[in-house]
């Protein structure tokens, strides 16, 4: 799908944004489709331009992607006429014939993340247009309308890596480097984008403690439980046939940083070699590690801190009190 030259300026400049917050590649990629897949309905429904998006024009794609008819606006005739060449010119090109077919329903889940991704886009260019009057005065997505109500059978839950877990998956990594990044995950509660990013100077020994750069780009230093048996994995590792000038933990053979994609497809593979359950993901270790600092600490706000969360509430998802207080 082509964006319209204007358009995509605004979707580079947010996405420039995100990345100066050091958000995940995951996150970046999620972001850049939701805002695409809206702006190629608003072309193709209203002939809008991003800009001029309105609350109604939401509350339209709202149904759409509930999968309800919306009622058609009011449009001028050359609003009609330019639609209707658009949607011709369309017929004539596989791909954009492809993306004009009525998409299926989409989960409630999947809908809020849309309609989140779109209140967030739209926050920033009023915060950093506004002033200048290029329009962005108000925020379209309203809040009630991006606060859709989940129910329980709409949330697929992340499964919690409890002890027996982690222990199971050890027994499955046979290399040296893949112990090691499973303790680091497990003990650090670190996202993929982090440990992709590891440096052996983030390694301090005398305090046992590890300085990284967190989530949105600011320095995070934690105390690890485990930290003498991580920094003897680590040396070990550093010894095993590592070039000196490489300063990354975990690196291709070319010497660059291992991708995230490259640790999750590793993941991938010892959560099937172990026979875990099926939604055991990367952030199953932050849920456990979560859960395991609660039950020693009982302190809400400790554990906010240390996966490095800005709202307790958010970490309070992360806390499995099935698995607490079984």
């Amino acid at each position: 799908m082509t964006l319209a030259r204007s358009d995509r300026e605004l979707v580079g400049k947010y996405h420039d944004s995100l990345r100066q917050q050091n958000k995940s590649l995951h996150t970046l990629k999620n972001y850049q489709s939701d805002i695409e897949h809206f702006c190629f309905w608003l072309r193709t429904h209203t002939t809008k331009k991003l800009a001029s998006t309105t609350p109604e024009d939401i509350h339209q794609y709202s149904q759409y992607l509930s999968g309800q008819q919306t009622v058609p606006q009011k449009r001028s005739f050359w609003q009609r006429l330019l639609s209707n060449l658009l949607q011709l010119l369309c017929l004539q090109n596989e791909s954009f014939n492809s993306c004009l077919k009525k998409d299926p329903p989409m989960a409630v889940a999947s809908k809020r993340r849309h309609l989140s991704s779109l209140k967030n886009f739209f926050e920033f260019h009023c915060q950093s247009h506004g002033a200048e009057k290029k329009g962005f005065y108000r925020n379209p997505v309203r809040s009630k309308l991006h606060a859709i109500g989940l129910k329980e059978k709409d949330v697929q839950h992340t499964k919690t890596l409890t002890q027996e877990d982690f222990e199971t998956l050890l027994e499955c990594a046979t290399k040296l480097e893949h112990r090691l990044a499973l303790w680091i995950l497990y003990d650090g509660a670190l996202r993929l984008e982090e440990l992709s990013k590891l440096k052996f100077e983030a390694f301090h020994s005398p305090s046992q403690t590890l300085r990284f750069i967190r989530k949105g780009g600011n320095w995070h230093t934690l105390k690890l439980d485990h930290f003498e048996k991580i920094y003897d994995m680590l040396q070990a590792h550093q010894l095993r046939g590592r070039k000196e000038d490489i300063d990354w933990v975990f690196s291709s053979h070319s010497g660059t940083a291992l991708t995230p994609r490259s640790h999750y497809n590793r993941l991938k593979n010892l959560f099937k070699k172990a026979s875990l359950h099926s939604q055991m993901t990367p952030h199953s270790f932050r849920k456990g590690r979560a859960t395991q600092l609660y039950a020693q600490t009982k302190d809400l706000l400790y554990v906010r801190d240390y996966l490095n969360h800005r709202d307790a509430k958010v970490t309070q998802t992360y806390i499995d009190t099935q698995y607490l207080y079984s």
